[in-house]
Formats: C-alpha cells, structure tokens, sequence
C-alpha cells in the first residue's frame, strides 16, 4: 500500500509512505492480518451471498484505520452492516475475530461505542455457521 500526498517538492502528488499488507487474494485487495482472519473473509463472502437469498443484503467493510471514541481510539475486524430488503431496517455490527482469545477489556469498550460486538472464533471458520450467526445477530 502506498500513501500519496502532495509534496511541495516534487510540484504535485507523491508517495509519502508505503508498507506491506497481507490481503484476502490476488483479485481482491482487501487487507487481512492473518490466515485466520482471510478464511473468516471468505465465509463472510459465501454468507453474504447466501443471506441475500433470504432478504437481506450484508455489506462488509475492512476499516484500514482508527476509529476514534470518547474512550480511545480502536480499529475493529470488520464493520458489518445487514440491510433487509422486505422492511428497509439497516443494522451495523463490529465483527471482532479472536484467533487467540478475548480482546482487552478496554478494546471491546471502545469497540462497543462503535456497534454492537459480535465476536467470531476458528469454530465460525464454517461459512454455514457464520451464516446461522450473522442470522441470528441481525434478526431482521
């Protein structure tokens, strides 16, 4: 990735910064921070598709910086948000992965004065389990 700015020097627009950034796939450049979290992308895509089926439109966001709270800043997993297209009610979500335990007490405080939190495990790997959660989260 790559960050462009102007820069008086070189009279317009020129790389400021740049890092390396795992992403999801080679067509897909969304960032992920391990293979854990690539494999719950994936099954958030195939339950996306699968939800849409029954109504409801899912639309998922990969924040890339801070979100900043009276609490502190935090940067969730995913922000999820669920559309139902019978009522028009719209829902939003934080979708935290935990490969490795609970996040900090400080961090899901921070995170739940974003949306409300739902945490996903390596057992909600299984995109059909992913479904039947993001279902019963979203109830619309």
């Amino acid at each position: 990735m790559i960050v462009a700015g102007e820069y008086p020097e070189a009279h317009g627009y020129a790389p400021l910064r740049a890092f390396a950034q795992p992403i999801y796939s080679g067509r897909r450049f969304i960032p992920v921070n391990s293979e854990f979290e690539r494999d719950v992308l994936r099954a958030l895509l195939e339950a996306r598709r699968e939800l849409a089926e029954e109504g409801l439109d899912i639309f998922v966001e990969k924040p890339v910086f801070d979100h900043l709270t009276p609490a502190g800043p935090c940067r969730p997993d995913f922000l999820i948000e669920a559309r139902s297209g019978t009522t028009g009610e719209i829902r939003q979500w934080i979708l935290e992965v935990l490969e490795f335990g609970e996040p900090e007490v400080h961090q899901r405080e921070r995170l739940r004065r974003v949306a409300p939190l739902l945490t996903v495990t390596p057992a909600d790997r299984n995109a059909a389990h992913l479904v039947a959660r993001l279902s019963d989260a979203f109830a619309l």
